[in-house]
């Protein structure tokens, strides 16, 4: 299992199409993937788990192409553990789980 970070966002995020991204992968409702949305915006991060690199490749170019900025969880915990952090840290993540 792998999983991806999503750390920040541009200004002009897509936030409509953005959600239902978060929607159909997390295979969350509509309120509860808005609810993500909002919780994202006030600075928590969001934790997705993918069952291969492939799947989540696919879901960092669709999330990042959307106006946010990802980065894998193996790689974000060298970062932080380096001299250099690229990545601010955060409130705590909001963690979901992609089926």
């Amino acid at each position: 299992m792998t999983q991806l970070v999503i750390y920040s966002y541009s200004e002009d995020i897509k936030k409509i199409s953005f959600t239902r991204l978060i929607k159909e992968q997390a295979n969350l409702s509509l309120s509860k993937a808005k609810q993500t949305l909002d919780k994202f915006l006030e600075g928590q991060w969001i934790v997705l788990s993918f069952k291969n690199n492939h799947e989540m490749t696919d879901f960092k170019h669709k999330a990042e192409s959307l106006g946010t900025k990802t980065i894998s969880k193996s790689l974000l915990l060298k970062e932080l553990t380096s001299d250099t952090t690229p990545v601010s840290k955060s409130n705590s993540p909001v963690l979901i789980p992609v089926s």
